[in-house]
């Protein structure tokens, strides 16, 4: 399945948010994630970005929702090579049954 577009959660009342409406089918994951996780930077000021963690949800996706929030974590963390976080890190997986 296509990736929709990442869109905010409503985080301020005062705003309005575009909308999108999937038809989940079992087995379908949903990754919701804050800002911290694709912005996390390597020494070389390298972000984590958003083609990397499409790219672990598109492989890692099949496990279990921990696992794939531990190995998400995991690999940002190995990304980042130490280099010091400027955000949170909050990743909320649901699998549909």
């Amino acid at each position: 399945m296509h990736a929709p577009p990442a869109l905010p959660l409503g985080i301020m009342t005062s705003v309005e948010y575009d909308q999108i409406e999937l038809d989940l089918c079992h087995g379908d994951t949903l990754v919701f994630y804050t800002d911290g996780i694709v912005e996390a930077h390597n020494h070389s000021h390298e972000l984590f970005g958003f083609d990397r963690l499409e790219a672990l949800v598109a492989t890692w996706g099949h496990l279990e929702p921990n696992d794939l929030i531990d190995h998400i974590l995991s690999e940002v963390d190995r990304f980042a090579e130490g280099a010091p976080t400027h955000d949170d890190m909050t990743i909320v997986v649901v699998r549909v049954h």
